[in-house]
């Protein structure tokens, strides 16, 4: 691959860009107090007049969502599930104990109907955006009902393990319905009961679902991560980074889907940049006794319709509003002046065997990692290493035996662009790492190394890795710029993120180290990974046999080879 038909072109020719990070306020404008036990759904009136809330006190509380006075109360057994109807006539909610679905009138606060026939506890309700059809699902039931709304009778039962989460599509065309006994999401017909797709993210349990605003885009979250789903198709279009252990409650999209919030279950919420699957900042000030309490968790997220407020309820009792500025959209920074200098130099490595000899003899890795070069390609094999006998004294056998570091640059580069293709990974994560040489690589050999992989930008040894923003891309193709301590990142051509290095953290204004990194999803499994061009670009990158690793005590070329073009 040459790099010359990048380098100008990427930067004046860019698709994709990112919302700001400053769009939310850090603290919630207000909190909505009242209820005496956890809060679990929340839902705006069509014409955000009202706001609606249900908690296990028996209540749902009608608030004036401009003024945030309490309008009125009702009393219910204790249910879940919330939704207003598309023309703000009529509220839904779960009958708890009872069995039932509960029409009420949201302006007199009087029940108008009970729609009976579940078999367990109604904890999800959604509306047909047309409004003649009502979806109900039960955790611990069986069944999805399909309500007609004028008539309160029921037109089908679709057979499905315990519910959580209903969903329709904006035109109405789709149903999907989350599960807690099923990891895999199902996508329905809803007029003819035909199940169209089962989506089958990489979780344990999948929590809550929702769709796009414009369209078939739906979003599933569980515990360990979110996915984004075409539901016309049934394709994954992107997976969220993953975070084992952690309980993903709620999702919801902004009105102009470019936004997706997620309710957790440490008393936060995420929210996200769509189209790049980026982390654009996470709220706190719902409060709670912990992880292991539900009052940590929050329970449910909703935009309002015109996008400038977002609702979250939780286990603290509270709900809580927060401002939210509809982002414009930004242009990405300019081109790097050294990326046009004439005397722009571009290395591209063809992974010829022999390259990588030196580096079979190195003790560093611990006979964990394999690899070899095959028709131009690098070949990396992690071997499983949490289960293995390790020295806990030894940091270095914990810390790199499941990482190869590629190679090194023994210079002092002030700007640099770096591209890594990669053809094929199978329970890896892989990137570019560019930072300082460490003075002890027998205690911290990436202490001072700022890397891309596991769609992360930042210190591999930093967990959680604060410092950068978390890139949610199944990428096969990685581009780093680094101009005086900024990165600018890149995906297949298109922008994605500018980071620059707090100072306070590290005043990483030059770069001695580069090279590949590889790390397993999992600990317990084999990683493979075949990655195709590793291309270096920059000014001041000296020639090509002067690149040199230390093996040993001792110098060794390692990219004697390297192509200048």
């Amino acid at each position: 691959m040459q790099m010359n038909r990048f380098i100008i072109p990427i930067f004046l020719l860019i698709s994709a860009l990112v919302l700001p990070k400053s769009f939310a306020a850090d603290v919630p404008h207000t909190v909505l107090e009242g209820h005496t036990d956890s809060v679990h759904n929340v839902a705006f009136s069509p014409n955000r007049d009202m706001l609606a809330s249900i908690s296990d006190d028996e209540t749902i509380r009608l608030w004036n969502s401009h003024t945030q006075e309490l309008l009125r109360t009702i009393k219910t057994s204790q249910g879940r599930g919330l939704a207003f109807s598309p023309d703000g006539s009529i509220l839904a909610s779960g009958g708890g104990k009872n069995r039932v679905v509960n029409l009420w009138n949201p302006n007199t606060g009087k029940l108008i109907k009970a729609l009976k026939g579940h078999e367990g506890t109604v904890n999800s309700v959604a509306f047909k955006p047309d409004g003649t059809v009502l979806a109900s699902g039960t955790r611990d039931g069986k069944k999805i009902r399909l309500w007609n709304i004028e008539t309160g009778k029921l037109i089908r039962v679709l057979g499905v393990k315990k519910v959580d989460g209903l969903a329709f599509s904006a035109d109405g065309n789709i149903l999907a319905n989350g599960s807690i006994a099923d990891p895999n999401v199902k996508v329905w017909d809803p007029d003819t009961g035909q199940l169209l797709h089962t989506l089958e993210p990489d979780v344990d349990d999948v929590f809550d679902i929702a769709f796009s605003p414009e369209g078939h885009t739906l979003a599933s979250a569980g515990w360990n991560g979110i996915d984004l789903w075409d539901a016309n198709t049934g394709e994954l279009l992107h997976s969220f980074p993953r975070e084992n252990g952690t309980f993903f409650i709620c999702v919801a999209f902004s009105p102009d889907g470019r936004v997706l919030a997620v309710g957790r279950d440490d008393k936060k919420i995420d929210l996200w940049d769509v189209d790049n699957a980026l982390l654009l900042k996470t709220l706190t000030g719902h409060t709670g006794d912990g992880r292991d309490g539900d009052t940590a968790f929050v329970y449910d997220v909703m935009f309002s319709p015109d996008g400038q407020i977002l609702a979250s309820a939780g286990g603290d009792k509270t709900v809580r509003l927060w401002e939210v500025t509809p982002p414009e959209e930004v242009e990405p920074p300019p081109l790097p002046d050294f990326l046009a200098d004439e005397n722009l130099k571009t290395w591209t490595e063809d992974f010829n065997a022999g390259h990588l000899n030196s580096w079979k003899k190195r003790e560093l890795q611990r006979e964990r990692v394999t690899w070899q070069a095959q028709n131009g390609r690098l070949h990396v094999r992690t071997k499983p290493w949490c289960n293995a006998r390790v020295n806990a004294g030894d940091q270095l056998e914990e810390q790199t035996n499941y990482t190869l570091r590629f190679t090194a640059l023994p210079i002092n580069v002030e700007h640099i662009q770096v591209k890594l293709s990669i053809v094929s990974t199978n329970n890896a994560n892989v990137g570019v790492f560019l930072g300082k040489d460490p003075q002890d690589e027998l205690i911290h050999p990436f202490e001072y190394t700022y890397q891309f992989a596991d769609h992360t930008l930042g210190s591999p040894e930093n967990r959680p890795r604060t410092s950068a923003p978390r890139i949610g891309f199944d990428i096969n193709e990685i581009d780093v710029v680094f101009d005086h301590g900024h990165f600018y990142l890149f995906s297949n051509d298109e922008y994605i993120i500018d980071f620059k290095i707090d100072p306070k953290v590290n005043n990483l204004q030059t770069i001695d180290l580069l090279g590949i990194a590889v790390f397993p999803k999992e600990c317990q499994r084999v990683a493979d990974v075949v990655v195709d061009d590793f291309i270096i670009s920059g000014t001041s990158i000296p020639d090509a046999a002067s690149l040199n690793v230390r093996a040993k005590g001792k110098t060794t070329v390692l990219w004697g080879k390297l192509k200048q073009n």
